[in-house]
């Protein structure tokens, strides 16, 4: 999936950038199947409101709460597709006209890591799902993984997610599963 090239703009034109949507986050307005060879991809074209956006964290949240939900969407797909585990992948494009749009694959393997991915594995015989990766855009991934000791701590969560990407954590943790299970 190509991505469009742009510069790495600060968190405060980010801000900005992001107060322009002015719909409601918490209603999922449409679905459309994209065909690939071997899974099906649903896109989740959802508006999100960002009216009430004080700073970056309050966009985190309303992002993280809305993949969340989006996440219980795709388990529920998942389960009619697949008797055992499988994993659900997450992707987000922004459309031409700057809306949010949340691409998922229900799949039975786990994916190589990617950048502006995140990995939820959904283990049937418990029952719960597993956030086993999430990596940001590649600017921000560059960004962190460049400026490691200068992050702030309240990042620290997901520069742990980018170290474990180029240490290939991840790649090994998706190589391993799909060896035992396949």
């Amino acid at each position: 999936m190509g991505r469009k090239k742009g510069k790495v703009i600060g968190a405060e034109e980010t801000l900005k950038k992001t107060n322009t949507y002015k719909q409601n986050y918490q209603n999922v307005t449409e679905y459309e199947d994209l065909k690939t060879d071997e899974y099906t991809q649903k896109v989740v074209k959802r508006e999100i409101d960002y009216s009430e956006v004080k700073d970056l964290h309050d966009v985190i949240k309303i992002q993280k709460d809305t993949l969340l939900s989006d996440v219980d969407i795709a388990i529920k797909e998942g389960m009619k597709k697949y008797e055992g585990s499988f994993f659900v992948v997450f992707t987000s494009i922004t459309t031409k006209d700057n809306k949010q749009q949340n691409i998922f694959t229900v799949r039975d393997t786990c994916p190589q890591p990617d950048y502006d991915q995140a990995v939820f594995f959904y283990d049937r015989v418990k029952q719960e799902k597993e956030l086993w990766w999430t990596i940001p855009i590649k600017e921000v991934t560059q960004f962190l993984n460049k400026n490691r000791t200068t992050v702030s701590p309240e990042h620290y969560p997901i520069l742990d997610q980018v170290i474990k990407f180029y240490n290939r954590e991840f790649g090994d943790k998706a190589f391993n599963y799909n060896k035992e299970n396949f």
